[in-house]
């Protein structure tokens, strides 16, 4: 019989899981409501706010740190992963698109998995590098390794950064071998509060679209700011949506989930035609992360 103290976590784990679709929904709902209240808004035709007001905003959203530093050395990041998607613990060859700092791979490695990364540039740790995992230079639009390489590939917070989704995911179905998995997780996208990506420049949620691009280079430059932000391919949420259903042929989508953002909704309030004025659909503003699994068909 097993112990009460096996059963509970055991519940607790279960109970939780079960929670995340209900404040999904809860979080949709609320999103439909205020999408529809903003909608009703008389248009006065104001597509961007002053220069002067970013100064303002500025000192409400000072610049910021990210929650993960490049080169921070978690090695147990592996564990995070197959506690989210446990069938993923089975499998041997990894491919990991766009590593970055290569901490993730290593961590896959050392684990015992074989695991390849790739990136555009070369940035590893010394502990990603020591690892034993193979890296390359390699664009992940092109990929060179033969058909049906790997059991899975990865790919976190660098779906958004890829300047063509649509090679990248035909290469993706190259490399993969039958019935392979495919887990991908990215964002902010570039429509959700910090799209920008110019978090430690400038912390001001929605400036893409609060304030023109000049005059954003124009405060971050006289503030002497580092560079504004890393290449971002300002794909819509609709775009990235029609591609999961262009190849719905090729793939079997197991999970999927888009993360809301809600917590800057009063700047869309307040400023409306800002939002407005660039897309009619807005819930593309509050849609920050995707989240998919798929196996090749």
């Amino acid at each position: 019989m097993r112990s009460f103290k096996k059963i509970i976590p055991s519940f607790l784990k279960t109970s939780l899981r079960n929670l995340v679709p209900l404040y999904d929904y809860y979080q949709k709902v609320r999103l439909k409501i205020f999408c529809n209240h903003i909608s009703s808004h008389k248009n006065n035709n104001i597509e961007y706010l002053d220069f002067s007001d970013i100064e303002k905003f500025d000192r409400l959203y000072p610049p910021h740190e990210l929650a993960y530093e490049r080169g921070q050395i978690n090695k147990n990041l592996h564990k995070e992963l197959f506690k989210r998607i446990p069938k993923l613990e089975n499998l041997h060859a990894f491919l990991e698109l766009g590593c970055g700092d290569g901490n993730f791979s290593a961590s896959l490695q050392n684990y015992g998995k074989d695991v390849t990364a790739i990136d555009t540039t070369n940035i590893l740790t010394k502990y990603a590098t020591e690892s034993g995992m193979k890296f390359y230079e390699m664009d992940a639009s092109d990929l060179s390794f033969p058909a049906e390489s790997f059991d899975c590939v990865l790919s976190f917070a660098a779906f958004e950064h890829f300047d063509s989704i649509e090679k990248v995911i035909l290469n993706i179905l190259k490399v993969l071998k039958k019935d392979g998995l495919c887990y991908i997780t990215f964002g902010p996208l570039y429509n959700a509060p910090f799209g920008l990506h110019a978090y430690t420049s400038l912390g001001i949620p929605y400036c893409q679209f609060l304030f023109k691009q000049n005059d954003i280079q124009k405060f971050i430059h006289e503030k002497g700011r580092g560079p504004l932000g890393i290449y971002v391919n300002k794909y819509t949420l609709a775009q990235y949506r029609n591609l999961w259903e262009m190849f719905k042929e090729n793939i079997k989508v197991l999970k999927y989930r888009e993360i809301l953002n809600l917590d800057f909704r009063e700047i869309v309030e307040q400023y409306p035609d800002c939002f407005l004025n660039k897309h009619k659909d807005l819930h593309e503003f509050f849609i920050s992360s995707v989240e998919i699994l798929f196996r090749k068909k």
